[in-house]
């Protein structure tokens, strides 16, 4: 599917053709119909006809469940590590999408476009990945970050950024909320908590080999 420009050509024959297929795509990955309109300026009717066709059932309704910025910096709590790992694989897309956009070299794309091909990157870069319980983004979480990012507006202040650290030159998310130095790495820190965990179970290993000396 070639690019489509942006801003989307107004009822221009020559790219309608490219526009409803991208919906058709769109709606494929499941993204939600209140997105697919944003971005593509379809109506209601269209995309519902668009998701009934393609999915045989009526298009979901509300707005899509994603979570908010916080939920994609932190740990839970002291066992739940998840937080790390959707930073990750959050960093992992907004990679993806940043890179595809780069290799435009300037040419303005439809956001739509860049999503698709952005989360179709991201899926076969964690396709290894899907027999494990590693948690893996949906289209319309992808989105979602977009959003909270500055990749999707460029210009415009996000809650959201991607960098690097300097040890594993893993990419990661960071809040532009908060300094970026009270920030650390997922990798790293997850390294450091298994690397405590063990240390804790070789120390007590050792205690209970430790024989008792009698009074």
């Amino acid at each position: 599917m070639r690019p489509i420009p942006d801003p989307l050509p107004d009822k221009d024959p020559i790219w309608e053709p490219d526009i409803l297929a991208l919906a058709i795509e769109l709606v494929k990955e499941g993204l939600h119909g209140v997105s697919i309109q944003q971005l593509l300026s379809l109506t209601k009717v269209r995309i519902r006809a668009i998701y009934q066709s393609v999915h045989h059932t009526a298009a979901l309704s509300g707005p899509p469940i994603v979570g908010d910025a916080q939920f994609y910096l932190n740990a839970r709590n002291g066992k739940d590590r998840s937080g790390f790992e959707w930073n990750l694989q959050g960093a992992l897309f907004l990679h993806a999408y940043q890179s595809i956009q780069s290799a435009m070299d300037g040419y303005k794309v439809n956001r739509g476009w860049l999503l698709l091909n952005a989360y179709r990157a991201y899926r076969r870069w964690t396709r290894p990945l899907e027999p494990r319980k590693t948690p893996l983004l949906n289209i319309n979480q992808g989105y979602s970050l977009l959003r909270m990012s500055n990749l999707c507006n460029p210009g415009e202040f996000g809650e959201l950024a991607l960098t690097y650290c300097e040890n594993c030159n893993r990419r990661y998310l960071v809040s532009l909320k908060h300094e970026l130095i009270t920030q650390v790495c997922p990798i790293e820190a997850m390294e450091d908590y298994h690397r405590r965990r063990t240390q804790r179970v070789i120390t007590a290993r050792k205690v209970s080999k430790t024989p008792r000396t009698r009074a």
